[in-house]
This record gives structure tokens, sequence and C-alpha cells, in this order.
């Protein structure tokens, strides 16, 4: 839909996932495929590209470390072209070659002239084999280089005359179009034909988009595109489908009621995966997933290394072929370090954020607040609601219950001051509402 331009493109269809600006976080994601390609025996592998400057990331370390312990048939490549935008290599890192980092990890390696297309065919067509084959990840590290700028705004001038002419001898389009002219697969008329018919097909492209509608932002469209619509019948049915399961107690602690979920889901859903720190045999720091990894298997209940941010790329990679995540971050400090996979994205939460005044017995003016990321919010109309029946309003307009986000049992309005509400909910706790007058 236009979101991220046209070099930040995603196709399910081909397999593309979008790219992550800042390079290392996506490598991660391509552990979460090849883990759903491993988990279902397929004859396949995942492959990740980063750059020499996003090597010096985090993110590389623990999407590489990874995917050597968990022996995940990914390929990893870095397109090695000697500037993390004008940063030399030379103060990026003080290893040789970066295919060196592989031994680190106990993994296969290899460097290639990644301005030769029949070098990198044949690497890539013989790395993929042995992924796939002996179930382990492959780094490759492709010399090559860039003859414009990072980006257009940037240009060239951080680079001596001499490097540019040197690697223009080099250019992977002329020299394969030399080979194939030497070789006599193709003449000089076949190759203008082909030019011809390229350039045509831009063209003809290029009149398309420029007769594109002006993009209108709807702020419906976004959100519906993030967020799965819910309905309440749907939901009561999935509550009493484990009716019979629920046991007959009230008293319960919070850590049992999580490893109660958790169990009832990877029951549900032999397609979940959990994945934590300590979680497999010794049952996670809280003994939350205690006897997990005797009932479901270590395939399910995986435990990672210290790591947070590449956990959270394998649950996004998983979910790309289908697989249901769950993340055992440990400690909530812990997270902070983990969500950084995104750029340039905005989320959207509706809330309600106040009752304006009385309208009548029992009824109140609300407004709904959307916040997007960075904390800016606005106001919508202002909506009618009937507290008594507030929880059922809010289901059926898939708005988030704005008294107790985890519960569908309803209010009634005990007592109404000039400062809030008191209300009550069906086993009688109280509920404090503030009111702006």
């Amino acid at each position: 839909k236009g979101r991220e331009r046209s070099f930040h493109f995603g196709t399910k269809e081909h397999h593309i996932c979008g790219m992550i600006s800042h390079l290392g976080p996506q490598m991660a994601i391509a552990d979460g495929v090849a883990l759903a390609y491993k988990l279902r025996n397929e004859q396949k592998v995942s492959l990740a590209f980063t750059g020499d400057g996003g090597t010096s990331e985090g993110d590389f370390h623990e999407a590489l470390n990874t995917a050597a312990v968990w022996d995940l048939p990914v390929i990893f490549i870095i397109e090695n072209n000697g500037y993390g935008l004008s940063t030399p290599t030379s103060e990026q890192y003080r290893c040789k070659n970066l295919v060196d980092k592989a031994i680190g990890y106990g993994i296969e390696g290899i460097q290639i002239d990644g301005n030769n297309i029949l070098s990198v065919y044949d690497t890539i067509k013989g790395v993929r084999d042995y992924c796939i084959k002996n179930q382990k990840p492959y780094l490759i590290e492709c010399m090559t280089f860039r003859m414009r700028g990072h980006e257009e705004a940037s240009g060239v001038k951080y680079v001596p005359p001499e490097m540019i002419e040197q690697w223009g001898k080099k250019d992977p389009v002329k020299n394969y179009e030399q080979y194939l002219t030497d070789e006599n697969i193709l003449t000089a008329t076949q190759i203008e034909n082909i030019k011809a018919e390229t350039k045509s097909y831009i063209e003809t492209e290029l009149k398309i988009a420029a007769q594109a509608k002006p993009m209108v932002v709807d702020t419906d469209e976004e959100v519906n595109d993030v967020y799965q619509s819910v309905s309440r019948s749907s939901f009561v049915k999935e509550l009493a489908e484990f009716e019979p399961q629920r046991e007959k107690k009230n008293d319960l602690r919070f850590i049992d009621g999580i490893k109660q979920a958790l169990h009832q889901s990877m029951v549900k859903h032999p397609n979940l995966i959990i994945m934590g720190q300590d979680i497999a045999e010794y049952g996670g720091a809280f003994k939350i997933t205690e006897g997990f990894v005797e009932e479901f298997g270590k395939a399910r209940i995986r435990n990672t290394p210290i790591c947070e941010s590449a956990v959270v790329g394998a649950a996004l990679g998983l979910s790309l072929e289908g697989y249901k995540a769950i993340m055992e971050m440990q400690f909530a400090d812990f997270a902070t370090v983990g969500f950084v996979k995104g750029e340039g994205t905005t989320t959207i939460q509706k809330e309600y954020s106040y009752i304006d005044r009385e309208l009548a017995d029992g009824k109140y003016f609300y407004r709904l607040k959307q916040i997007d990321y960075n904390g800016m919010y606005e106001y919508s109309d202002v909506i009618e609601v009937d507290v008594r029946s507030l929880n059922d309003y809010a289901l059926e307009q898939n708005f988030p219950n704005p008294f107790n986000p985890t519960t569908t049992i309803g209010y009634v309005l005990k007592e109404k001051t000039n400062a809030k509400l008191i209300l009550l909910n069906a086993i009688g706790e109280e509920v404090s509402v503030l009111v702006n007058e």
C-alpha cells in the first residue's frame, strides 16, 4: 500500500520480508523463518542480507549465535562495500575479514567476489544445499562497492577518486555482458534489444505510477491493517471450549494462572512455540514452564541464549510462516532491549479517556482517545455510553474495556460524586472512574 516506499517492500508471494533499516534486527527474523522450515522438515533455507556497517550491531551477534546454537538452515550475507554510509571499514572493525567472525560461532563461512554474477550464483546454490543437508547456518561475505552514495543525498565525496575508477572496471553487469559476448551466447544486436525492452518496460510502469491517485490517510484503515477484529461471540465460544478444563477453585497464585493459560494454549495450538532463557528442563526462573518440556518436547519449549532482540526477531519470523510464538523475557527490564524491530512505524492505541458529564440516568459521554507511538493524541467525537452495559458496548465496538481490560463482566453504578464514579463489577469489587465535569 505504499507505506514503505520502493526499497522497503515485502511480498509474501515471493517470500520477501520487508527490510528493516537498521539491518541488524532483520537477521533474527531469518532465524525464525528457518526455524519454521526446520520444525516442518522442509527442504528450505532462509536468507538475510546486511552490510559491513550492520555487522557492528549487537543484533548481528545475537542472530548468528542463535542460528548456530539452534542449528538453523539460514544463510547470512554481508555486502561489504567498504563504507557504512561514509564510515570506512577501518573504523568499523579490526578483524582482517568479516567472514572470520564465522569461526567464533562455530559455523562455516566464505568470502567471494560479490561483483562476479556467476561466482555469487554458484556459491549461493552450493551453500543452500549445504544448509539443507547439514541443517546449519552459513556466513557469506561478498566483496563489492557502490558507485553512488548510500542514498542520493550523500554523494561520494568521501571516496578517493582512484577507488571509483578501480571499482568501475569491476561493474558486474558490464563484465557479465562481455562474458556472454565472448562466449558467443549473446550478440551485440540482442544486447541492444534487451536494453530497449527493459527501458520500455520501466517507462511504461512509470506512466502507470504517475496516474495513481493521491494517497489519503485513513486512520481506521491503518489500525484495521494492524489489529485483528475479534467479536464477542467468538471470544465466548473460545472460552466455552475450555470450560470443562477449568479448575473448580478461585484461589490461585498469579504465576499458576499464567502456567494454566500457557498449558491450555500449548494443548490447543500444536504450532505454538515458547522461547526463553532457562525455560526448558529448568522450568523458568519462576517455574512457570516446569514440566512443559517433558510434555511438549524441546522443539516447542526452546531454551535461548542470553539474548532478547534475537528472540523477538525469531518470533516474528515464525509468525510469517504461520506459527504462533511466545517470548519469555524472564524479567520486565530485559524487554527494553528486545523491541527495536521497526523504523518509522506508528502504533495507534484506542482507549476511553474520561467521562465528560452526565446526560441522563446512568448515561454518560465518553471520548475515544487515540495515542500514537510518540505519546501524541487526539480526541474523537463524543460517544454516548450506558455505564450498566459498558462492557457489552466496548466489545461490540472492538474497543478495549476502560475499567478492566482482562474481563467481560458488567458493571453497575454504585455511587456518583462530583469527582468520580464508583462502579461495582459482578463479584462486588469497586472500580473508581474519574469524572471531568
